[in-house]
């Protein structure tokens, strides 16, 4: 049972318990056999796989690999090549194998299934069948899917957060474009620009650019569901971890799918700050990678803060001194696409509430709706669904 390419699937405890269930079983062992059965069954229970194919479908899509790797660096050898399909030939034999029967045999009574621990995982559900069958078409599906997704928690997973080190968002959150209400041109111009991205074709870091509330982080964070089925991927990175950009940016060169690095109320208070982002977005001596494009959302119009304290003294005689100023500045021009959102007033909340109010198949009143704003937290269109979620639940 060694494996000599997926090393990565002979160091998994289930794996390692396979291992000694059939020398337990061979050297017919009752005790042992229990023992270890109860284990194995336990740690696909932990790791919410349904059955043992499905742990090593998994594990053969999603567990980083040397053959995931060398596909993607298109260095693929006749000799790993050989290795890799003795592996997976040997994986389609233990998946096939009734351990559970074999098991009864020599105990005498019986065991818990080892199927149905959990729900059906959908993305492993064909390379489960070709282990059953063990299929010469293992091998051709493997490379085929390492081609089109790549390998490891970037291939089985939609939503990143990155803090240090990336880490997986299993639930994002599920955002619609369909009701995001009066951004209709901002939702287009967006659209479009991921659009062509997705195509390969040229387009544009984003600035959105507004008040607190006008939804520029909702309509980035609605970007998922509606194109994670063309291999769109999210990476949320704070401010605070900016200087991890250029990590990140090399961690994700050679996966073949697309990567919006999202940063969320983007400001700087020094122009120290915000040199991984200059060096992202102009591209320096590591060339940026094409399969990630920033999109960032601001308050301020000019990301880095400036005081008038800031600018230059007509007294001074640095005769370069503006130059200085202006490159704070124009920071913010160095995103490709700047969308603005409108300033909030009055009409534009009440438009939003009657939309929303309208969806969820309720009535309001206007003066409860500006009382609501007046008293909270202003005309936006985040207090038009806090206002409209508070008539749903009866609280106004």
């Amino acid at each position: 049972m060694e494996l000599y390419v997926y090393r990565e699937i002979d160091s998994k405890k289930y794996y390692k318990y396979l291992k000694r269930l059939k020398q337990a079983i061979e050297g017919k062992k009752p005790k042992i056999i229990l023992k270890t059965y109860a284990k194995l069954l336990n740690c696909l229970l932990k790791n919410e796989a349904q059955d043992l194919p499905t742990m090593l479908a998994r594990d053969l899509l999603f567990q980083d690999s040397i053959l995931a790797t060398v596909v993607l660096a298109d260095n693929l050898t006749l000799g790993l090549k050989l290795a890799a399909k003795q592996d997976l030939s040997r994986l389609a034999e233990i998946a096939k194998f009734d351990w559970q029967e074999e098991a009864q045999k020599l105990l005498g009574t019986k065991l818990p299934k080892i199927a149905d621990l959990a729900k059906p995982d959908p993305k492993t559900t064909q390379l489960k069948e070709l282990l059953l069958e063990d299929s010469p078409q293992i091998y051709e599906y493997l490379i085929n899917s390492y081609q089109e997704k790549g390998s490891g928690v970037l291939a089985r997973y939609e939503a990143f957060a990155w803090d240090k080190s990336l880490q997986v968002l299993k639930y994002p959150v599920d955002f619609k474009l369909a009701d995001l209400v009066a951004l209709d041109e901002q939702i287009a111009v967006l659209l479009a620009n991921t659009q062509a991205f997705l195509d390969k074709k040229l387009a544009h870091n984003c600035l959105l650019y507004g008040p607190k509330g006008s939804g520029k982080s909702t309509i980035v964070r609605a970007l998922l569901p509606s194109f994670k089925k063309q291999g769109l991927r999210m990476i949320e990175l704070s401010a605070s971890n900016i200087y991890d950009l250029n990590k990140l940016s090399e961690l994700l060169r050679f996966s073949p799918l697309r990567y919006i690095i999202f940063i969320d109320d983007l400001s700087f208070n020094n122009d120290a700050d915000y040199g991984p982002l200059k060096s992202i977005l102009e591209g320096s001596l590591s060339q940026r990678s094409d399969n990630i494009l920033i999109y960032a959302t601001s308050n301020r119009r000019h990301i880095i803060k400036e005081h008038f304290s800031d600018r230059p003294d007509p007294l001074n005689d640095d005769v370069h001194a503006w130059d200085s100023h202006n490159e704070k500045l124009a920071l913010s021009d160095r995103f490709g696409l700047t969308i603005t959102f409108p300033n909030p007033s009055q009409r534009r909340y009440l438009a939003i509430v009657q939309t929303l109010a309208e969806q969820a198949g309720l009535d309001f009143d206007k003066q409860k709706a500006i009382h609501f704003a007046d008293w909270g937290n202003g005309y936006s269109g985040r207090t038009a669904r806090q206002f409209v979620d508070s008539l749903m639940s009866e609280l106004v």
